[in-house]
């Protein structure tokens, strides 16, 4: 979400499992730790390096690599696409 903007588009609530795999990238929250702010740090260090972030030292995109890809844009809509295979 820090790549497109500060307006999300509103969920469809009956959304198939498909969509809610490709449209979010929940992580825990327990006594120890919040995952979920972890990822958005490791998010913002990729919108200002071009680096996909590592949380904990963890490599976890499941596709490309590290380096954000040239031909994406780097913020608005589009670049949503960049996001694909980070979690």
């Amino acid at each position: 979400m820090e790549r497109w903007g500060n307006v999300e588009e509103s969920h469809n609530l009956n959304m198939s499992e498909t969509e809610i795999k490709q449209k979010f990238q929940l992580l825990k929250k327990d006594s120890a730790s919040n995952h979920n702010l972890l990822k958005s740090r490791s998010c913002e260090f990729c919108l200002k390096t071009g680096k996909r972030g590592t949380p904990l030292g963890i490599k976890f995109w499941y596709q490309g690599n590290e380096n954000w890809r040239h031909n994406i844009p780097q913020i608005g809509k589009d670049a949503e696409t960049g996001c694909i295979g980070c979690s």
